[in-house]
Formats: C-alpha cells, structure tokens, sequence
C-alpha cells in the first residue's frame, strides 16, 4: 500500500475505512482515523505510534488480547482486559495481585500463565473452576478440597488423592469414580449408593457391587457382562424396562417386565400373543410397539385406553366401537367414522361433538342430551337442538347460540 501522507484527509479516511491496515501508512494519523482503525480491527492499535490513553482504552474493551500491542500498559488498562478477556493475562509482564485475581474470578484456568501465583490466587482460580488445580504444582489439601467442592472431576488432576478426597469427590457427582485410579471398595460402594448406574464407570466390579446396583436400578444390568439369570431376573423386578438390556429373555421374563409396564415390550423380538395381550392389558398404549397385532390384542389395548386407537391401522369397526366406549375421545383418531361411532361417542361425552365434521340433526341432539353446553359446538343448531340443550342448561332457547351468551 503506498504512502497516505500526501493525500486528503478524506482519502485518508476513506482509506482507512476500506482497510484497517491503511492507519500504518499515515504519520500522525488523527483520534477519527485511530479509532475509526480500531473500530473495524483491534489489531490497528499495533500500527499506531504512541496511541493515546483513549485509543488504547477503545481497543482493549473491544479485545482484551489488544494489551499486548501496548507497552507498559497501567493497571487500569490491565484490569480492562482481563475483564474482557481473563486470558490476556498472558500477554501483561508481572502484573499485579488485583489483576491476577481479576483474571481467574473470570476464568480459573488462566492461572496457567501466571508464575508463582499466591495461594489467595490459587484459591480464587479453583472456586471459579475447579479444574484448574491441574495447572497448579502440588496444590494443598484446601485446594483439593475446593477444587472438587467446584467439579468433582477436578480429582483427575490430582495425584493420588486421599480416599477422603475420593469419596467427597462421588458425593457430588458418582459419576466422577471413572476418573479415579484405583479407588478402594469402600469408594465404590459409595459410588453405587449414590447413582447405581456409576457401575458403568467402575472397572471390573464385583459380583457384590453388580448386585447392589441392581437392587437400586435395574438399568444397571446393561453394565455387567454375561449376567446370570439370577441377576437378569433381580433386575427386571426392579425395573421392567431392564429388559431391554437381555439377548433373548425367557418368557418368564418377558411377563415378568410386562406386568410391571407394557412398554416394555418395546423390545422385545417377536413377542407371543399372550406377551402382548399382557402387554396392552397392563398399557393399552403399548399397542404402538406391536407390528401387526390380532384383532384380540386391539381389543384388550382400547379396553384398557381407548385413545390407544391411535396407534392401530386400519381397525375394524368392534375396535373403534369398543375404544369410544372407553374413551369417546378416540373417535379423534378415527377417520370417518359411521354415526353409529359418533352416536356412541357424543352419548358418552357431548363436547365430543366438536371434533365430528357437519353431525346429523340426530347426533346433535344425542350430544345435548348428555350436555347441554355442549350445544356451543354446533353451529347453526336447530329449533329442536336448542330446546333439548335448554332443558339441560336453563339458557333460554332465543339465547342459544355457539358462542352461549
């Protein structure tokens, strides 16, 4: 880029505007040319000579990271970047305890470019995260402790901790034992009693422990490898839904998961009749997880939940018919349904009626039988329909309207 010395001052500006780097080809460039550099690049404070108080204040609250083209910069220029970027710390030489700790309350880990950080310093870094301790050299058991206090998996970072350390550690979060070398048992059983499914974090475990966590969560059995059926059957007691974590459960299991939740046929692999006739028994909606069910297992589910409806393709008219006896709402599900449908539906539950399209005189009257007020769901309800749905509500006949004044 040539020389800007000999040109206006707009081409100056115009100059700078188009490219922040132009600044370095100006002498004595003016506070507009400096900040409007600035403004496009905090970088341009580099390709000013002698920047002034302000302009150097402009660039580092924009971009902490602009200290470093500053020389000697005061401690409240230092303070200013590290509260817009704690990690410019690393650009500031000895800079002072204020501006350490401003740095590591923003961001614990900046500790890492500090020399010799005091133990107030420390301190504030692991509070505000706690896996910074692994930038600090063979930190105090106060460190230890806060760090882990902050994120129990600060205990990576630490050498050999001490099983008190351990076991602080899992009582904030179980999870953590998968990052602790050699925990003892006691550590362990801790862990399992806190969350059982922290066995998935536990190398080799014993028989012991497998089957303390499976008393506590049956889920946990997705962890032990070739789990007895002694085990298999303790963990779907406790949770049906452990199934899922078998390669081909006897039907004795099976049942055993259904009787505690339907969905739990969920997955299984080709269950009997009498699995998924247990299944939709237990949770008529557990239908939705059955290919291509008989008309008996479409029945049991809309017994138990007529809305399971929902979930069949293609019902015969005795499956509709039974899920509206059970829940007139199901008639949602169901396409064009027969007024013989609708009929039953609105005699069980009138404000069914708004979700029928253009009902017959007939069932409009059935649906005011069984509520009056369901009458604001009809539009343009006849002579008839209002005297029958005021008999029910007390509103005079004139005053029948869909919106019941």
């Amino acid at each position: 880029m040539q020389n800007l010395n000999n040109v206006s001052y707009q081409a100056q500006l115009e100059a700078v505007r188009k490219d922040w780097q132009a600044i370095g080809y100006i002498d004595n460039p003016s506070e507009e040319l400096q900040l409007t550099a600035i403004a496009k690049n905090c970088k341009a404070l580099s390709l000013i000579k002698n920047p002034s108080g302000k302009i150097q204040m402009c660039a580092i609250s924009k971009f902490g990271l602009a200290i470093q083209y500053v020389n000697n910069p005061s401690e409240e220029l230092q303070l200013m970047a590290t509260s817009a970027y704690s990690c410019a710390i690393e650009f500031i030489q000895n800079p002072s305890e204020e501006v350490q700790l401003n740095a590591v309350k923003q961001y614990g880990q900046s500790i890492r470019f500090l020399n010799n950080p005091c133990e107030k310093i420390k301190i504030a870094s692991v509070e505000q995260d706690g896996m910074a301790i692994g930038y600090i050299e063979n930190p105090s058991e106060e460190l230890q402790f806060k760090a882990i206090n902050q994120n129990g998996y600060a205990i990576e970072f630490i050498d050999n901790p001490s099983e008190e350390l351990q076991l602080s550690a899992i009582s904030k979060n179980s999870m953590v034992i998968g990052v602790i070398q050699n925990p003892s048992e006691k550590v362990k059983i801790n862990a399992i009693k806190n969350n059982a499914l922290s066995l998935g974090q536990i190398k080799n475990p014993s028989p012991q422990l497998e089957l303390m966590a499976l008393k506590q969560e049956g889920n946990a059995l997705q962890f032990i490898a070739n789990p007895s059926e002694e085990l298999e059957l303790l963990a779907v007691k406790q949770n049906g839904m452990a199934i899922e974590h078998i390669i081909n459960p006897s039907k004795k299991l099976q049942l055993m998961a259904i009787n505690q939740t339907g969905h739990a046929i969920k997955s299984m692999k080709n269950p009997s009749e009498v699995v998924q006739l247990t299944a939709v028994k237990q949770n008529g909606m557990a239908i939705g997880y059955i290919k291509n069910p008989s008309q008996n297992v479409q029945l049991a589910a809309v017994k138990q939940n007529g809305l399971a409806i929902e979930h069949i393709k293609n019902a015969a008219e005795i499956v509709q018919l039974e899920a509206i006896r059970q829940n007139g709402l199901a008639i949602i599900h169901i396409k064009n349904p027969s007024e013989r449908l609708q009929l039953e539906a609105v005699s069980r539950d009138g404000f069914v009626i708004q979700y029928i399209k253009n009902p017959s005189e007939t069932i409009q009257l059935e649906a005011v039988r069984q509520n009056g007020w369901a009458i604001q769901y009809i539009e343009n309800p006849t002579r008839q329909v209002k005297i029958t749905a005021s008999s029910r509500t007390g509103i005079r006949p004139e005053r029948m309207t869909n919106t019941l004044i």
